[in-house]
């Protein structure tokens, strides 16, 4: 494939492929990897998976969002049950997103 065609050539993906991209970006696949296991040209996928408007950037995203909510649901549950790591672990969580969150809305 030519270089020209690379960085223009449309990714042509079907929702199966935007569920596998969502369960691979749930099982912390990189970006790299997903590209290769899909076929795609790394650079246009790449471009996507960065791009906040794209589909791709929102499966990744969701399949992403959807582990942590099912880890910090387990411990949740483990915590509320007593155990002292969940909630060492819980707290560790909470204190990480709200650090994410202040970064998120200072630098965007």
């Amino acid at each position: 494939m030519s270089k020209n065609l690379t960085y223009t050539t449309p990714l042509l993906l079907s929702d199966e492929d935007y569920d596998k991209i969502e369960q691979m970006a749930a099982m912390n696949y990189t970006v790299r990897q997903m590209a290769l296991y899909l076929e795609q040209p790394f650079i246009h996928f790449n471009l996507l998976a960065h791009e906040k408007t794209s589909e791709v950037y929102v499966r990744i995203t969701r399949g992403r969002l959807q582990t942590d909510f099912e880890i910090d649901q387990s411990l949740q549950e483990n915590a509320k049950k007593g155990n002292l790591t969940a909630i060492q672990q819980r707290e560790k969580n909470k204190e990480q997103k709200r650090i994410e969150d202040i970064k998120a809305n200072f630098f965007g």
